[in-house]
Formats: C-alpha cells, structure tokens, sequence
C-alpha cells in the first residue's frame, strides 16, 4: 500500500467552551500548560490560556483538538506581502 500525504488547505478555528479544533495545521511548534503556537500555511498561530493540553493530533488532515481556557488567539509571524511602497511609508 502506497503512503498518502494529504495536503492541507485552507484552516479555521472553532472554539466550543473549553475546546478548540484548528484544522490547516502544518506544524506544531510549541505546546504548554499556557501557551500553543503551530504554523498554518504562511503565518503562526499563538493560543494563550491556562491548562491547555492536545486531545487530538491527526497529522495527516492536519487537524488538531486542544482543551483549556482560552485567553486570547492571534495570528503572529509572517503574513500577507505588502508592497514596498506601504514597506517604506509604513
């Protein structure tokens, strides 16, 4: 039988009480009581919180199941190119 890799599109995040599904999921970088942070395509996404543990790692489909409290999500690293022009003038 021939291994398959799954190429991972597009993510999204839901987030139900005190579980969260990110699906997209290239990479995991880090993970703590207090902290995930794994790479979707192009950019990192950071959760921060208490208690945060993986219930759930499919590599394949790049889905990943995660319990805790969640404080805050946010998209850190690179992101969509801006052009030099707004580079330069900020």
């Amino acid at each position: 039988m021939e291994d398959k890799l799954t190429k991972v599109g597009p993510h999204s995040l839901v987030l139900k009480e005190d579980k969260m599904c990110i699906t997209g999921v290239t990479k995991v970088n880090n993970v703590n009581e207090n902290s995930f942070v794994c790479k979707l395509q192009g950019r990192n996404l950071q959760v921060s919180g208490s208690g945060i543990h993986i219930l759930l790692w499919d590599v394949e489909r790049g889905e990943v199941e995660l319990e805790g409290k969640v404080n805050s999500v946010k998209y850190v690293g690179a992101s969509a190119k801006r052009s030099i022009i707004k580079r330069i003038l900020g």
